[in-house]
């Protein structure tokens, strides 16, 4: 296949992917399905799903007679509203709340309703999470962002935008148990500019782990963002 076919191919992937998520966002979020939620957390223009694979040399070498050690990393931007509505349909789906009186929905709506309505105008959330086909690998992975500090891993951690290359981190929270994983807290402003100019911009997040050889670069690109003429970022 020419070069020029597989960039189409592409560029069409994405734009049905973008097309898709920005339908999803059309309807209230408590009428998503379980599906729908996953999705927009592991590929949307909010979320991305990074792979390394480590090849064990050898017949039956590695774990458990495997071969191949895959390190997969979600990230995803929870300042970003989308994200925080998808983790939120989830815990509804998992409490049965579509079957629950309406009395009840609403005890279970003011649950959620401080994650939801955080204000988020001055700071980015990425969050990482982390899995591998290697038990023992993906704890020592955990217990290595679960005993970090800000102060610790502020050499490690960077956000990036045509404006700001490598921006510092501002704090740092291990995994709590919740499913979001490990969050990187940056300013959304500096010098009361925001760091970002516009659709047209990106951001770009990288992370380095000991015992990875390849730093987790993720980028995001602001235009498919863009909802209703609003940037949810």
């Amino acid at each position: 296949m020419r070069e020029g076919s597989i960039a189409l191919i592409w560029l069409l992937m994405v734009g049905a992917l973008n097309s898709a998520s920005l339908q999803l966002l059309q309807r209230p979020f408590h009428q998503w399905t379980l599906r729908e939620s996953i999705e927009l957390l592991n590929d949307s223009p909010w979320a991305r799903q990074v792979t390394f694979t480590n090849v064990i040399e050898g017949v039956g070498s590695g774990v458990r007679g495997e071969k191949e050690i895959l390190d997969t990393f979600y990230v995803r931007l929870l300042s970003a509203l989308p994200i925080r509505q998808a983790l939120a349909r989830i815990e509804q789906i998992n409490h049965g709340y579509d079957e629950l009186e309406r009395r009840e929905q609403r005890r279970f709506d003011q649950l959620l309703a401080d994650g939801l309505g955080v204000s988020m105008h001055r700071w980015i959330v990425v969050t990482v999470s982390f899995r591998c086909n290697d038990p023992e690998r993906e704890n020592q992975i955990g217990r290595y962002l679960q005993t970090q500090t800000a102060d610790m891993i502020k050499n490690q951690a960077f956000l990036s935008t045509s404006r700001h290359p490598r921006l510092r981190l501002r704090e740092y929270f291990p995994p709590a148990n919740d499913g979001i994983g490990a969050r990187f807290v940056f300013p959304r402003f500096v010098q009361g500019r925001e760091i970002v100019q516009g659709a047209g911009d990106s951001i770009l997040f990288q992370l380095e782990l000991p015992d990875l050889q390849t730093p987790l670069n993720v980028t995001f690109a602001l235009g498919r963002m863009q909802v209703d003429g609003e940037l949810l970022l």
